[in-house]
């Protein structure tokens, strides 16, 4: 079976497994944030994890966007 090639702006599911307290736990969405040109040399891939539920309004968060091509 061929690799897919991980890129950035990617959308997959990840199980962070189960967690106490704040930390997030459970099957996520997760958005792939690291450069492309990174990934030929490192063996991780940075991502963030992503929701569709905004609970309220603050500085850190930012509403993604879809762009079809």
């Amino acid at each position: 079976m061929k690799e897919r090639m991980i890129n950035r702006g990617d959308l997959f599911y990840y199980d962070f497994g189960n967690r106490v307290g704040s930390v997030q736990s459970g099957e996520r969405p997760v958005l792939v944030v690291q450069a492309d040109d990174y990934k030929k040399n490192a063996p991780t891939v940075i991502v963030a994890a992503v929701t569709s539920v905004i609970k309220k309004r603050s500085r850190t968060f930012c509403r993604l966007q879809i762009q079809y091509q």
